[in-house]
């Protein structure tokens, strides 16, 4: 190279030394004879020896291994022509060498932006603006550090531009943020851009060109959230986002909404194929991966400035948890933004994943007093850390960035996980109600919401980062699990009081995602956890409610794990359910408490989410019921009085909820006989028929569902009903289905649309004649169903048999079956004498029902009962009914004197009445 060039042509020379890369083509000579470059290579032959032009092809040759051909041929054309012409693809030839070429082209300009050169040389060269002197400069370096910026290279021109006009970096670092974020603004997800210029942020940190202290701080104590993500240099970079705006939903309908790079492309894209979804996660992934790059950087630089300022980018948005910001009126709030929590999040689950897995020794540094200990975690108010007088904290928790970086994405995701979902659910909401309009003004908006749901739908099942989720859930529970002392065992000792240092919410996301997934219908990225994990840990949670004491969060496990098993995640493999022993040997015990317990408590508004969590227990029973080892497990515990009490919940509920139901279809018949008639209903009338068809189907579904499990569990042969203290209430509630939906003012549940309420009484009469069957195996049951003195009739039966016969829906075994049972109930039904007690001494009734009593029992109150009466009271309430202390069955105390006394003046009533 010649000894007359510059020192601006030693910076060229060294730019495309740094910059362009060793990349062979096809041996194929390619077909080109030039190439259309700007002016500026004529402007370089003009005024620069000849020889640096042919250093130049000499460069690209040996870069791209390219035959020797002379590629560079000059012409005048303007650079604004050929930024036209290019936009026309006016060359079509190799595609790698016009990018190449691009490259240098733009590269070019950039660098004689900058001033550096002659100006009478390259008078020509870049857009005009309107900026002058050291701005023009800062803008020309943005834009350059953008495509080309390298380390090596950035420090030599920097410094010779701040040599040549001193205080140019100091004025670029003064502008050079605004730049940023005006760029990082207008770039999306889609962009590779995004990543080049975060990239090269991070290469003028590295060089010292970018101070993360003094006037252009990373983070101040004074700011609030929103400042962090706006007004910290480097929180542009984390605000990208594939998210809508905060404002989406106060747009007005049918205005048209602005612009929205990320959201049209993902538009764009064809949705319902899996390699869309595959592509997003992919590009996100690597803009995470710049993410992490610069704050790995930053940390490098200033360990507690970069732990900081990720600490407050977390603590700051605690109003998130109430879900205030999203939905004020205000469009603005003073939390960061949903894409910046999101990006944060994904950080947080970068830097945490090398813990993921249990075998690492690392995460025995995590330890449970770190939220009670830290004083950081002490000052988010809305984690409610809650610590008993008689628990010793550790007094020395090693801080240390493990616990910090697990902590903090813990509490982001708690943060930012329950605002997606809400904001889904109501574009999904918008939506679906836009679909059922025709108004043409209502169009614009339908799009607009397909866009929204489409974007919040992709950040939710980006399988990159649902996948790191599932593994921070997964170690979570692991952790959970060891520290309140339940590896391989079922009962949780924790002497630590670990779970009244916790924040609840930690347990409650964990289920709350899994149901989330599911009813997404995401099986795949479900399916690829640890699935005996989840097993084990819905185990344990559920059988131990003294630790675990918030039912509603017991509940949440029980509808995640039923909603798994719908997805068929463990049932397509039912050996997993048979190999985890903890499971198999306790899920049963726990679940059946579980459904008999979940009543709540004078604080909790129980009454719905009981039924609800009743339902899903059923859901999870109907599929570990069709495993024969679950099955004789259930068994096992017929005789226990906890399973005793559950039979007597589902009866409770079915009689409930069919009385709920039927009354509910009398309302809806009331007012469709109404709208028939031609009478308009009033406001509150209408109301109450919306509502009475609401219950109605709720309350059906419910019936539905117990009478499912009545039917499983009669079907097996073994006498769970027909006892002393359940046997007269299987039949009353038995009964009670016939007569309602047979009996005198069965017409009253004909509503003219039954399938929308969920109402077939076809099917519901089939399984309650199974259920009538099924109990007939055992002595007594016709006993049972004779003594029912408020739905028994004779007549009743009777019409069920002329319904079977017209209406042909029951199998001949079943029919034959039943019109035996009938005949067997009507011949012991009027063989039966009727005795009057009402001449009983009134020692002999039970102080409960004012029966005669066959086996009287003292109460610890002084209260005399029947042992069967007391018995099934016990079932609902554990408490003495006079006195309203606790009671269990072990303290009722037998009078056999007075049951002696009984049995003589019954003889005596039968020796007469038979005289």
């Amino acid at each position: 190279m010649s000894s007359s060039f510059n020192y601006e042509h030693r910076l060229i020379h060294d730019m495309l030394k740094v910059h362009i890369p060793i990349c062979s083509f096809d041996k194929t000579e390619p077909k080109i004879s030039s190439v259309l470059l700007p002016n500026i290579t004529n402007s370089l032959k003009s005024s620069t020896p000849e020889s640096f032009i042919d250093y130049i092809d000499e460069i690209i040759q040996e870069r791209f291994q390219i035959p020797d051909t002379f590629i560079l041929e000059y012409t005048y054309t303007s650079f604004s022509t050929i930024q036209h012409e290019k936009e026309k693809s006016f060359i079509k030839v190799n595609k790698k060498i016009i990018d190449f070429l691009s490259k240098i082209q733009e590269s070019l300009i950039n660098f004689c932006g900058l001033s550096l050169i002659c100006v009478d040389a390259f008078r020509y060269q870049g857009p005009r603006s309107s900026l002058e002197g050291i701005h023009v400069s800062a803008f020309r370096v943005s834009r350059f550090l953008q495509s080309c910026g390298q380390n090596e290279f950035l420090v030599k021109i920097l410094k010779f531009v701040d040599n040549e006009k001193p205080g140019f970096m100091e004025d670029m670092n003064m502008i050079l943020p605004i730049l940023i974020e005006t760029k990082m603004n207008k770039l999306c997800l889609f962009n590779d851009e995004c990543q080049i210029l975060v990239r090269t942020f991070i290469d003028l940190l590295k060089t010292g060109i970018i101070k993360i202290e003094g006037e252009n701080a990373i983070l101040k104590s004074d700011w609030k959230a929103r400042d962090i993500e706006k007004s910290s240099i480097i929180g542009c970079f984390f605000s990208i986002s594939m998210l809508p705006r905060r404002d989406s939903l106060v747009k007005k309908n049918g205005i048209k909404p602005a612009a929205d790079i990320t959201r049209e492309r993902i538009s764009s894209e064809q949705f319902k194929t899996s390699k869309s979804l595959e592509n997003y996660a992919i590009y996100n992934k690597k803009y995470t991966e710049c993410l992490v790059e610069l704050f790995k950087a930053i940390h490098s630089l200033n360990k507690d400035l970069a732990l900081d300022w990720l600490y407050n980018c977390v603590k700051l948005n605690s109003v998130k948890i109430t879900m205030k910001s999203r939905n004020r009126n205000m469009p603005w709030a003073e939390d960061s933004s949903d894409g910046f929590c999101l990006n944060i999040l994904d950080i947080l689950l970068s830097l945490t994943e090398p813990f993921f897995n249990i075998q690492n020794s690392n995460i025995n540094k995590i330890s449970p007093f770190t939220m009670a200990n830290d004083p950081k975690f002490k000052d988010i108010k809305s984690v409610p850390i809650k610590l008993s007088d008689n628990i010793k904290i550790s007094e020395k928790v090693e801080p240390g960035t493990i616990n910090l970086f697990y902590y903090l994405a813990v509490i982001m995701l708690h943060y930012t996980w329950p605002g997606l979902k809400k904001f889904y659910e109501i574009y999904r909401n918008t939506m679906q109600n836009l679909e059922n309009n025709k108004k043409p003004d209502e169009k614009i908006d339908l799009e607009y919401y397909k866009q929204l749901n489409l974007c919040y739908l992709l950040a939710m099942i980006n399988s990159i980062r649902v996948n790191m989720i599932l593994k921070l859930n997964l170690l979570t529970m692991h952790l959970i699990t060891k520290w309140i002392g339940a590896i391989d065992k079922i009962e949780a000792d924790d002497n630590m009081g670990v779970l009244s240092i916790l924040p609840e919410f930690i347990l409650s996301d964990i289920a709350d995602i899994f149901i989330f997934l599911s009813d997404l219908k995401q099986d795949r990225l479900i399916a690829n956890i640890d699935v005996s994990a989840i097993l084990s840990f819905v185990t344990i949670v559920i059988n131990n409610p003294c630790h675990f004491t918030n039912p509603i969060v017991r509940g949440k496990y029980v509808e995640a794990l039923s909603k798994m098993f719908v997805n068929g995640l463990f049932v397509s493999n039912s050996a997993i359910l048979r190999i985890n022993k903890i499971f198999l040997n306790h899920f049963i015990y726990g679940i059946i408490h579980f459904y008999s317990e979940v009543e709540g408590d004078e604080n909790r508004s129980m009454f719905y989410q009981k039924l609800t969590f009743r339902h899903y227990t059923w859901k999870i029973l109907k599929r570990i019921w069709k495993v024969e080892d679950f099955k004789q497990k259930t068994i096992s515990h017929k005789k226990d009085q906890f399973f005793i009490k559950f039979i007597n919940m589902i009866l409770n509920d079915i009689i409930f909820c069919f009385d709920e139901g039927t009354n509910s279809l009398i309302q809806v018949k009331k007012y469709e006989d109404k709208k028939k008639a031609n009478i308009n209903l009033t406001e509150d009338e209408a109301s109450h028929y919306i509502s009475s068809v609401d219950n109605s189907r709720y309350y059906m579904r419910q019936t539905k569902n117990q009478i499912s499990i009545i039917l499983e569990l009669t079907s097996w042969n073994e006498n769970f009903f027909i006892t002393d203290q359940l046997g007269n209430r299987i039949a009353a509630a038995l009964n009670n289905f016939l007569y309602k939906l047979n009996g005198p003012n069965c017409l009253e549940l004909k509503v003219q649309s039954p399938e929308s309420m969920l109402f077939d009484p076809k099917k519901l009469l089939q399984k309650v004649i199974e259920v009538y069957l099924n109990c007939d195996k055992f002595p007594g049951f016709v006993s049972c169903i004779i003594s029912d003195k408020k739905c028994f009739h004779l007549s009743t039966f009777t019409k069920t048999i002329k319904i079977i016969y017209r209406k042909n829906f029951v199998r001949m075994d079943l029919e034959e079956a039943f019109i035996s049972l009938c005949e067997r109930i009507k011949t012991e039904s009027n063989s039966q004498v009727q005795i009057n007690f009402d001449d009983a001494p009134e020692e002999f009734l039970c102080a409960l029902t004012s029966e005669l009593m066959k086996n009287p029992v003292r109460l610890p109150s002084g209260a005399v009962v029947d042992k069967t009466s007391i018995e099934r009271h016990l079932l609902n309430n554990e408490t003495d009914p006079f006195s309203r202390q606790a009671l269990k069955s072990e303290d009722l105390q037998e009078d056999l004197p007075l049951k002696s006394r009984i049995d003589v003046w019954l003889s005596e009533k039968l020796a007469t009445m038979h005289q």
